[in-house]
């Protein structure tokens, strides 16, 4: 075959020569070639063979001008290019001067800004020394904005008012039209290291510009937080309302005299289901507080309503080893009367319209409370109500002094309760309860149902004592065993109708005994009935008589009362006054300011011994009378009469 070949090429170039003598040698080779040519066969290419070929080239050109642009992208021209754009783009946006001193990095994977300022009518409201900003772009791809870190170090914010009250970061942005459009945002957030070292922040009036001045409470117009300090992570889905934020430290020291916040972390989620709080550790110089807290089938992006919060399952456990009332009086002036470091614990889980609380402790010094129960009706403040009981609970009213210092309270010193137990059932306005606590080796009980909210209010109220010394309160020792009520409605002389019943019998005061005390008044259309009857020995004593509130609230007032067989020597526990004393008195008036007072008042003795000498008769009476310009007052008596009138004040006389 090949030799066939050979023989039919060279007969062709035998022809050749003979069919063009006189040509030349290279004319001859070319046309020896062009006959080669046309009878090889042609060579067809298919239709997929191109298009195949065709994005061959194009991906490799692709890749090959990626290289090429990421190659310019790490080179000092482009960053300065991309620096000077950035600047211009923002500073054409905005009512200040952004400038960047130095840009390094590649915008597709991380981004280092030194010495980046904002500046707003020659205030500098923002400076950052160092901020870095790491990414992942190929995340994009599935749909999620994934940061690797983000840094910002050396930190300085200066928000500042000038002279016509404006503030700078008001000013910064210029105002567009509101955008009323709604708008998806497909895309997940995931920041993975988010970082804040050693931020500065201050917000001045013009009037503390430049202050150095520290507060016992947060002053808006003249703070400054200092060394505050930040990590953390965050994820965002907005499309589908996810939210979490995974604190990992935050510190700052204020210009606050009594706070400095060491550290708070802790994991917050909000979703359509749930909001939540989670292993949040709050430490400042004086408390420290743990907390965990959710609340599930709540949307905070919907429709939010208190009522429909009734099924909405709680749980709540919180505990505080101290807290320091004034890290709270630091930002709430109204707590500024409280003092102390009480301790807490509470347990509490249910639903939101009836939650049960499981345990609630608080310990202060050397008073202990326990109380447990449920509250219902929470999301319908118009109808809560709450079942309680306090329990295993001592009071010591020294810690009260202790808790209130500025309200200047009674100092009791060694009032001590213990084994309180009291029982509360109802709403805040209107309740029932029941109280029992020892004081020393006494014990006092009531059981009460009061009603606020009734116009006017209602009262049910009975007590009892048993051997109860009050000495810690009155300083003088008592053994008061007693039972009483208070039964009506109304407080104000308008509306009062009550019965007040009080019966000591077999009790001791200060060493006297108290056979028989019994005080009963009633209080019915203006007028109080009032009964006093009591016997100690052989002394009895007894007061009966009314007073009458006709026009307004001052009294008018008719007492008659007698003390009979009064020995003083029991009394003043010396015999030389060994006495038999029969004494009497009435009062008929109104009013009981001194100034004021007018009405007949005497005072008498009848049939009496005192120290071996006879008293057949005595008596004292004094008339008060007051006008606008003159007072009155005629006194009598056995042994003397004397009038005084003009205008003077007994007040300032007897001070």
């Amino acid at each position: 075959m090949a030799d066939q070949e050979l023989n039919n090429k060279e007969q062709d170039q035998e022809f050749t020569r003979r069919s063009f003598g006189g040509q030349d040698h290279e004319n001859a080779r070319l046309n020896s070639q062009l006959i080669d040519n046309q009878k090889k066969p042609k060579i067809k290419r298919s239709l997929f063979r191109k298009i195949v070929n065709v994005f061959i080239g194009t991906f490799l050109g692709l890749i090959l001008f990626t290289l090429i642009f990421l190659g310019y992208t790490q080179t000092k021209t482009f960053r300065e290019t991309l620096r000077e754009k950035v600047i211009t783009l923002v500073n054409e946006e905005i009512n200040g001067k952004l400038n960047i001193e130095k840009l390094d990095g590649t915008i597709f994977t991380s981004l280092f800004l030194q010495n980046t300022s904002v500046v707003v009518d020659k205030d500098t409201l923002f400076f950052a020394g160092n901020v870095e900003v790491k990414i992942s772009p190929l995340q994009i791809l599935l749909k999620k904005i994934y940061v690797r870190k983000i840094l910002l170090e050396d930190v300085k914010i200066a928000m500042l008012q000038d002279s016509n009250g404006e503030w700078n970061f008001s000013k910064l942005v210029r105002p567009k039209p509101e955008d009323t459009t709604k708008s998806s945002f497909p895309f997940m957030v995931q920041v993975n290291d988010l970082q804040l070292h050693n931020i500065q922040f201050t917000r001045q009036s013009y009037a503390n510009y430049k202050s150095q001045q520290s507060y016992p409470m947060i002053n808006m117009n003249d703070l400054r937080i200092n060394n505050l300090h930040f990590a953390a992570k965050a994820f965002v889905d907005v499309d589908n309302s996810n939210y979490l934020l995974i604190l990992k430290k935050l510190s700052f020291k204020p210009n606050l005299t009594r706070f400095s916040l060491r550290n708070i972390s802790g994991e917050f989620a909000i979703t359509k289901n749930f909001v939540s709080i989670n292993n949040l550790y709050f430490l400042s110089d004086n408390s420290e507080v743990k907390l965990n807290a959710r609340i599930d089938s709540l949307n905070l992006f919907g429709n939010v309503h208190l009522d429909d919060f009734k099924n909405y399952p709680v749980t709540i456990n919180a505990d505080a080893k101290t807290f320091n009332f004034d890290d709270l009086s630091s930002f709430i002036g109204s707590t500024e009367l409280l003092k102390g470091n009480p301790y807490m614990e509470l347990k509490a889980r249910g639903k939101f319209g009836d939650f049960r609380i499981e345990k609630l402790a608080v310990d202060y010094r050397n008073t202990h409370f326990r109380i447990d129960g449920n509250v219902l009706n929470l999301n319908s403040p118009g109808n809560l109500f709450i079942q309680a009981k306090v329990y295993d609970t001592d009071f010591n009213y020294e810690d009260v002094n202790t808790l209130l210092p500025t309200l200047k309270l009674p100092e009791y010193a060694l009032l001590h309760m213990t084994g309180i137990n009291i029982e509360f059932e109802g709403q805040p306005a209107n309740f029932k309860t029941k109280f029992l606590g020892n004081i020393e080796n006494g014990k006092v009980s009531f059981d009460a149902s009061i009603n606020v909210s009734a116009n006017p209010m209602t009262y049910d109220i009975k007590f009892e004592t048993n051997e109860l010394n009050l000495a810690p309160v009155i300083n003088m020792n008592t053994l008061l065993n007693s039972k009483g009520s208070l039964i009506g409605k109304g407080v104000s002389p308008a509306d009062i109708n009550a019965d007040f019943k009080f019966n000591a019998n077999g009790s001791s005061f200060n060493g006297y005994p108290l056979d028989r005390l019994i005080i009963n008044f009633n209080a019915a259309n203006r007028i109080i009935d009032l009964n006093i009857d009591g016997l100690s020995g052989n002394t009895g004593a007894l007061v009966k008589g009314n007073l009458s509130f006709d026009n307004d609230t001052i009294p008018l007032y008719n007492l008659v009362g007698q003390l009979k067989k009064l020995n003083l020597a029991a009394f003043l526990k010396d015999q030389k006054y060994e006495s038999n004393l029969n004494l009497y008195f009435s009062a008929d008036g109104k009013n009981f300011n001194p100034d004021k007072l007018t009405g007949t008042f005497s005072f008498g003795v009848d049939s009496s011994r005192l120290r071996n000498k006879k008293i057949d008769y005595s008596n004292i009476q004094c008339t008060f009378k007051n006008d606008l310009s003159n007072r009155d007052i005629l006194l009598t008596s056995d042994f003397v009469d004397f009038k005084i009138d003009g205008d003077f004040s007994l007040k300032k006389a007897i001070a």
